[in-house]
C-alpha cells in the first residue's frame, strides 16, 4: 500500500501538471480522486476541478462541478471567476454567467456582514510572567483558524500569539489584505485592544 499524500503534496503535484495539454487529464483525475479525503479543502479542490474540466474542453462538467460546489455553500468572487484564464472558455456561456451572478450575490452578502476577527492561541503552560506578543497575519485567501498550526511553535517558545483575520472577504471563508489601509487600521485596533 502506498503512502497517502498530504493536501500540500497533492497541491504541488496538481500544479506541476495542471495547464499543460498532455497532462491536464491527469491533473483533473488527481484532484478528483484525492479531494474526498480533504473535505475542509473543498472550496479549493472544487475550483481546481472545474478549472481543469474547462481546460479539457468539458464545459458541461465544469459547470456541473461549479453548481454542486455552490449548492454546498462554496463560492468564489466574481472578480476571480472573470479573471481566471482557466475559465476563459466558459465566459460567454449563459449557465456560467448565471453561476457567477449567484456567486456574486453570496459574495456581496458576505462582504456586508464581514468584520475583522482576532484568534488568540492558547497560552503556554508556564505563562506566569508577561509574554512577548506575536501578531501573525494569515495569507491571502486564507483565514486565521487555518493558519493557526503554523504558529503553534511560537506558543511553545513562550509567545502570546494572536492571529488577526481581515474583514476583506474574497471567497467562502477566505480573506485577503488587498486594501492595505483598511488592513493596517484593523491590525492597529486589535493591538490597542490587546494592550488594554
Amino acid at each position: 500500500m502506498s503512502e497517502q499524500l498530504s493536501f500540500d503534496e497533492i497541491t504541488l503535484k496538481f500544479f506541476e501538471i495542471h495547464g499543460t495539454e498532455k497532462t491536464q487529464q491527469a491533473a483533473y483525475d488527481l484532484i478528483t480522486e484525492e479531494a474526498p479525503r480533504f473535505p475542509e479543502e473543498r472550496l479549493r479542490s472544487d475550483n481546481w476541478r472545474y478549472c481543469a474540466a474547462a481546460l479539457l474542453n468539458k464545459p458541461d462538467l465544469a459547470l456541473e462541478i461549479m453548481q454542486e460546489s455552490l449548492e454546498a455553500g462554496y463560492w468564489m468572487s466574481e472578480e476571480y471567476l472573470r479573471a481566471d484564464e482557466d475559465l476563459k472558455s466558459l465566459q460567454d456561456l449563459p449557465a456560467f454567467n448565471q453561476l457567477v451572478e449567484e456567486c456574486d450575490q453570496k459574495h456581496q452578502a458576505a462582504v456586508s456582514g464581514a468584520k475583522p476577527d482576532l484568534l488568540a492561541l492558547p497560552l503556554p503552560a508556564q505563562a506566569d510572567a508577561p509574554l512577548p506578543l506575536l501578531m501573525a497575519l494569515h495569507g491571502n485567501t486564507q483565514n486565521s483558524p487555518n493558519s493557526a498550526t503554523f504558529w503553534e511553535s511560537a506558543v511553545e517558545q513562550g509567545w502570546l500569539t494572536v492571529l488577526p483575520q481581515s474583514s476583506q472577504v474574497f471567497f467562502t471563508d477566505a480573506y485577503v489584505w488587498d486594501d492595505l489601509d483598511l488592513g493596517a487600521k484593523e491590525i492597529k485596533e486589535h493591538y490597542a485592544e490587546l494592550v488594554e
